[in-house]
This record gives C-alpha cells, structure tokens and sequence, in this order.
C-alpha cells in the first residue's frame, strides 16, 4: 500500500482593506477651510452693500430730504435774522431823533460875547423821557451791534454822559469807537467816554481816553481839527479840576489856548478862545 499523499489546502490570503486618503485632521481643516471661506464671503457682500448704499433709491430720497430741509431752515432763518435787524435799525433811528430833538429843547445855547452861538449847555436834569429812550437805544445797540453807526452811538452815549448815567455811556461809547475811525465822531466818543470814566473815578482809563480824543484827529480841514483838538485839551482840562488834578488842569488849559491861536479863522479862534477862558477860573 503505498504511501498516501497529504493534500494541502491553500489558505485563503487576507486582501488588504483600502487606506482611506483622508485622515481625520485632514478631513477637519477642510472643514475650517469651507468655514473661513463663508465669512469672508459673508463680509464681502456687507461691504459691498455698505459701498453702494447711494445706489438705493430710498436713501437717496431720503438724504436729498435732508439735504433740502436743512438749507431750507438755514435760508429761513437768515430771512428771520435780516428783517429782525431791518425793524430795529427802523426803531433805533426813530428813537435817536426822538433823544436829538428833546436834546434841543432841553438845552441851552452857549453864546459869546457877540451872541454867537458856540456851543450847548444841557440842562441838569434830563427829563423822564430822555433817559428811557437812550436805555431803549442803548438795547437795540447791544442788539445788533454790527449794524449800527459810530455817530449813533455817540448821541446815545451822549445822552447818558448828560443824565450822569457814565457806566452806560462808557459802554455805548467803546461800541462805537470800535467802528471805522473818522475825525469828526471819534473824538467825540472818546471824550464822552473819558468824561464819563473820570466821573466814576478811574483817572487813569479817562485820560487814556481823553489822549485818544486828540490822537484821533489827524486828519481833515486844518481849524476843524485844531478845533476838535483844543476842545479836547480844554474838556480835559475842566475834569482834572474836578477831580482836584490842579497841575494837569492848569497844563491843559494852557495846550487848549496854544492851539486856539493855531487856528486861521478868526472866527474859530475868538470862539474857542471864549470857550477856554470861560472854563478857566483858578483851580483851588
């Protein structure tokens, strides 16, 4: 019997499973990738819509709205703040001739010795009436500043210099000393102020503005300016003797007669002349 052969049976070989190409770290920054890629597109297309938000019909309806109210606000507010200043310059004129016409027929005339007229002497006390138009002026001034004229503001200054109201003259006289400077209403401000500055007792301030007074006449026909200087010099001259400045007194009563012989006309010379010795009794 011969030997018998042992069959073999082939084992079966395992088959090996396929790798997967994408391991799980792999799979999740895809996942971030996709995620970041989103926003981004997300945020382009806010910015896009912020850039062309003049695009909309609706807000620029909306803008041209605004745009159009606030000028027209603007425009009716000027309108507004012109005819305001129309009807107070309207009222500050009637007012100031009312204040010129009761001037005249509170006061007296200052003549000379050949009945010339040469100046006025307001009364002592002003009326009732006088003080509260000034006062009214004095508003509408502070109201419209920019709109009103230096020689408004010197007849207004004026008529409380007259009445002994000096705080408010000072403050109407500096508002119109503040204008364009011309030779024949600025040193009439000045003095006004100066008189009414050592009335409250700050000599020092007046007779910066009594120097003002004559420094702001350099110009314009000769007597006229050498008049308005030694008028100047001589009003000067009568408040330091008020306040018992004696040796300044006696000094510009004596500049006010220098410059009155200055004058070519005889008849602004004999005027102002009078004026001067008028004004002149000793200082004691």
């Amino acid at each position: 019997m011969g030997r018998s052969r042992r069959r073999t049976v082939p084992r079966a070989r395992s088959v090996p499973e396929p790798r997967s190409t994408t391991s799980p770290a792999t799979f999740g920054g895809q996942e971030k990738l996709a995620l970041l890629e989103s926003r981004i597109a997300n945020l382009q297309a806010d910015a896009q819509k912020r850039r062309s938000w003049y695009k909309e019909p609706s807000i620029l309806v909306a803008v041209l709205a605004l745009v159009v109210s606030v000028a027209s606000a603007y425009a009716t507010y000027q309108q507004n703040v012109e005819q305001k200043s129309k009807e107070a310059r309207s009222e500050l004129g009637q007012v100031i001739q009312r204040i010129s016409d009761l001037s005249r027929e509170s006061g007296a005339d200052i003549k000379s010795g050949k009945e010339q007229v040469v100046g006025r002497q307001p009364r002592v006390g002003l009326d009732s009436e006088r003080v509260a138009l000034a006062q009214r002026a004095a508003d509408i001034i502070r109201e419209i500043p920019q709109d009103v004229s230096a020689h408004e503001c010197y007849l207004v200054a004026q008529a409380f210099y007259d009445s002994d109201r000096y705080a408010e003259s000072v403050e109407i006289a500096k508002i119109g000393t503040s204008k364009k400077v011309d030779w024949k209403t600025h040193p009439r401000l000045h003095r006004i102020e100066g008189g009414a500055l050592f009335g409250q007792g700050k000599l020092d301030e007046a007779r910066k503005a009594m120097q003002a007074a004559i420094d702001t006449a350099p110009t314009g026909p000769h007597d006229e300016r050498i008049y308005s200087q030694a008028y100047s010099e001589n009003f000067w001259a009568i408040w330091e003797r008020k306040v018992r400045a004696c040796d300044e007194a006696r000094q510009h009563f004596k500049n006010a007669k220098l410059m009155a012989g200055l004058l070519a006309s005889e008849s602004y010379r004999i005027s102002m002349n009078e004026y001067v010795g008028d004004a002149e009794p000793a200082c004691r």
